[in-house]
């Protein structure tokens, strides 16, 4: 006599997560022997056994792989799923981002860098203004003199350097969109 016993755990497309067989036989002279067996779905992603529906998180967007309970997350920007393999991230803030995500936040930083070194140079050719217009201040020198020149020609680059500087704020505040949270 043989009784079996199966039990399958199935997520949502059918294919089998878990399976628990018990058997149970009786040869002819009566000795009975009891078979227990567990076979479990392992985790495309990370390889860990995965025995319950509950314990599937979803695919990753990046590799296409169903993740588990322990290797999913999400881009902190964009929210997608991701698999502990496809996730890049900055430890000081304890943030992982996806691929694509990391490049625009790559080249958000760099537009940063680029902006403070700008902006750096600006105060130092601002501060060397200040102190050329304070040694050749225009009305203070007498009319048709060199440093009458020199003072109209300091002013004639100071105005011209802060239209250009006004030209590319306004245009670089077209695109401030925030990317972290």
């Amino acid at each position: 006599m043989r009784i079996r016993r199966r039990k399958y755990s199935v997520d949502f497309l059918g294919r089998v997560l878990s399976e628990h067989v018990e058997e149970l036989t009786e040869d002819r002279l009566g000795n009975i022997e009891e078979v227990h067996a567990a076979a479990v779905y392992p985790c495309e992603a990370c390889g860990r056994p995965v025995e319950k529906v509950v314990d599937v998180r979803g695919r990753c967007v990046e590799c296409g792989r169903l993740c588990c309970v322990t290797c999913a997350g999400a881009c902190s920007v964009c929210h997608r799923p991701l698999c502990g393999d496809c996730r890049f991230g900055f430890a000081e803030k304890g943030v992982s981002v996806c691929a694509e995500c990391l490049v625009r936040l790559e080249r958000r930083l760099a537009r940063q860098d680029r902006l403070l070194k700008e902006k750096v140079a600006f105060d130092r050719a601002m501060a060397a203004y200040g102190q050329l217009m304070r040694l050749l201040p225009p009305g203070a020198v007498e009319r048709g003199s060199i440093s009458e020149v020199l003072a109209h020609i300091a002013q004639a680059r100071l105005a011209r350097r802060l239209s250009r500087t006004a030209g590319r704020i306004e245009k670089e505040e077209d695109d401030g969109c925030r990317l972290l949270p």
